[in-house]
């Protein structure tokens, strides 16, 4: 009776062969490709017209490319096939572009830099670095009406780039992924990749099949997992309700309180806009004569900013450890965050911030505010708290200017000192949704449109108080106030929202917008203060404090994001189109240069450079900039070495 478990005289039959045997045979087919490049690429049946029928569908006629045919090759190109210089093999273009994906990944899956570390794919400086207005060949992008006059399309192009965004998955979760992002960049490279794929023949593909992990007998686990707070934060629903003894024994000491907020109140540049000092003061004191008389919103605040001012010492006094709250090798300094962040959150929300109370909206951004300089990782609380206050905002009448309200309110009337506060917590609001409208990719809360609030004025807190009958003109640009930078960055959230609102567009753009609008962001870069414009580290005087000099880094990291993040899409679109050579070479040199301030920073934040004491201001939201300029640097090799 035949062995009914031996199957070896079957093996070419059943194709039983282990895959590691040397003898294996593989069968290659060597079958000619008639499907279009993107009917190939989405495995979608194509009707071999030009441009085919699915390709129309999708509004991508000029996409639709067949390759491998005789039919596409003329005797000119032919002829100019022959004076061209070898091609690069197609199995080492694949082999780069495997190499550059899996390069990408692993710089997207890798943990944030510890302290003081920058990340190590930084740029080193070049040379010929320029840090003014005109692109690396030293033209400028625009002519003085705003756009290069009879090169610039009024009009859309023909082809059609992708716009609106796409959706990416990551284990179950799903989520949106738009044009800000730099997760989009990378879609683009793999994009590229499985073009390549598609147009070579079977047996000359090459690409290795993505590597599975190992068994190891247990369920795979879908769901990435985040490093989160270790403590739970909700911010609707019942809380505990707090006794004014709870709120006194979570409190440090009264002279430990004093010691803390006093470092936190020094280094004047870093203290939030949306607080007077004078006020603050006036409130601490009578909050210490009669706790119980103390709005809980009010003492939400100073929760946060106790919590904050200890979170700095001990970074400092941490070193390479990590910027991020849990990073921290203290238990005892870990611990005391842990239990100040928690009463910051416990007194908001039972002090009912979501029903629109006196001080609810800064108290809810200050909330959200500490917890961005303690996480390098993005928290969902964090900008769900941001649009919260930046709705409560609206609710309040935030984005109308005081003098209007006043007007039109016979009762309600708002004090000079009031309106002025107003405004400062207005533009902070407008700074953070901005902010996560670029680090999320998705579109901001606020759009503009509906507001009228005039820019805060550069003052000092001393300038005014409580009891002014009227605010006092604002002090001269040459007065490098606190409240100047915040001054300058409002006028910079202006024209970032008309970048943020072009790059997430669903209809492309014209691109004589475009220019206008980079016309519009040199322009408002060259007007920047004096003492507030970029210069290199090493150039920076002797007496300029470590808080100005990272005020200035991060001013020219958002100008170089929105120049990269305008000019972006024409890395991929039309190639071979010279008009968008331009903002081609503009995304480049934005890209460069901000990496160079990365390798800048790298190098001053480490122990005994200018700004080791200050590494802590460089968050999350920058090193995400950071890591945006090294994903267009990538998509740009790619598609040049592909074009190549």
């Amino acid at each position: 009776m035949p062995n009914n478990g031996d199957t070896s005289n079957y093996t070419s039959v059943f194709r039983l062969t282990p895959p590691n045997d040397p003898h294996r045979k593989v069968i290659k087919r060597n079958r000619q490709v008639v499907s279009c490049v993107p009917c190939r690429t989405r495995k979608l049946k194509c009707d071999r017209q030009q441009p085919c029928n699915s390709c129309v569908k999708r509004s991508d006629a000029a996409s639709c490319r067949f390759f491998g045919t005789p039919s596409t090759a003329t005797t000119h190109n032919s002829a100019a096939a022959a004076q061209a210089p070898s091609p690069v093999p197609r199995t080492e273009v694949q082999a780069r572009l495997q190499r550059l994906e899996d390069l990408v990944n692993r710089l997207r899956d890798q943990p944030a830099p510890s302290d003081g570390v920058a990340g190590s794919t930084a740029a080193a400086p070049r040379k010929d670095d320029d840090t003014g207005g005109a692109t690396a060949v030293g033209k400028p992008l625009v002519n003085n009406t705003g756009y290069r006059g009879t090169d610039v399309p009024l009009v859309a192009s023909p082809g059609q780039m992708p716009m609106g965004g796409s959706l990416s998955k990551e284990g179950k979760n799903v989520r949106f992924v738009g044009e800000l992002h730099y997760a989009a960049v990378l879609d683009a490279i793999h994009d590229l990749q499985g073009m390549v794929d598609a147009e070579a023949p079977d047996h000359l593909s090459t690409r290795s099949p993505p590597s599975q992990p190992q068994s190891t007998g247990e369920e795979p686990q879908d769901d990435i997992q985040r490093p989160r707070l270790p403590f739970h934060f909700q911010l609707y629903g019942p809380v505990a309700p707090l006794t004014t003894q709870e709120i006194l024994d979570n409190l440090p000491p009264r002279a430990e309180c004093d010691m803390i907020l006093t470092l936190f109140f020094q280094p004047i540049y870093i203290v939030p806009m949306v607080i007077h000092g004078g006020q603050f003061q006036r409130t601490y004191e009578a909050f210490w004569r009669n706790p119980a008389a103390a709005n809980p919103l009010w003492i939400s605040a100073l929760f946060s900013f106790l919590s904050t001012a200890v979170f700095q010492q001990a970074s400092k006094a941490a070193g390479g450890e990590g910027l991020g709250s849990t990073g921290l090798k203290d238990p005892a300094a870990r611990e005391k965050i842990e239990v100040l962040s928690s009463m910051s959150h416990r007194c908001l929300v039972s002090g009912g911030f979501v029903e629109g109370k006196p001080y609810s909206v800064e108290a809810a951004l200050l909330f959200g505010m500490h917890l961005v300089l303690q996480k390098r990782d993005t928290d969902p609380i964090c900008w769900h708290t941001i649009g919260t206050a930046v709705r409560l905002a609206q609710k309040l009448g935030y984005h109308r200017d005081p003098a209007h309200l006043n007007r039109n309110s016979a009762k309600a009337k708002i004090s000079p000192f009031e309106g002025e506060m107003r405004r400062r917590t207005w533009y902070t609001l407008e700074h953070f949704d901005l902010v996560y409208s670029f680090l999320l990719g998705v579109p901001p809360i606020i759009h503009g449109d509906d507001v009228d609030t005039q820019l805060p004025s550069n003052l000092r807190d001393e300038d005014f108080d409580e009891d002014s009958r009227a605010i006092p003109p604002p002090r001269p640009a040459s007065d490098c106030t606190p409240v100047l930078s915040y001054v300058y960055h409002n006028r910079q959230v202006q024209v970032l929202r008309r970048v943020v609102k072009q790059a997430l567009a669903v209809v492309q753009p014209l691109y004589a917008d475009v220019i206008r609008l980079d016309a519009d962001l040199r322009d408002l870069h060259n007007d920047v203060p004096p003492s507030l414009a970029y210069r290199p580290i090493r150039e920076s005087g002797f007496a300029d404090v470590p808080d100005i000099i990272m005020r200035r880094i991060l001013f020219e990291i958002t100008h170089l994001k929105s120049v990269c993040v305008l000019h972006r899409r024409y890395l991929t679109f039309e190639r071979e189109n010279s008009i968008y050579e331009r903002s081609r070479e503009a995304c480049r040199d934005a890209s460069l240069r901000l990496l160079d301030v990365q390798a800048e920073f790298d190098e001053q934040s480490g122990e005994g450079g200018r700004l080791y004491e200050k590494r802590y201001m460089m968050t999350n939201m920058a090193f995400h900039d950071f890591l945006l300029a090294a994903m267009c640097l990538c998509l740009d090799l790619v598609v040049g070495g592909r074009d190549r």
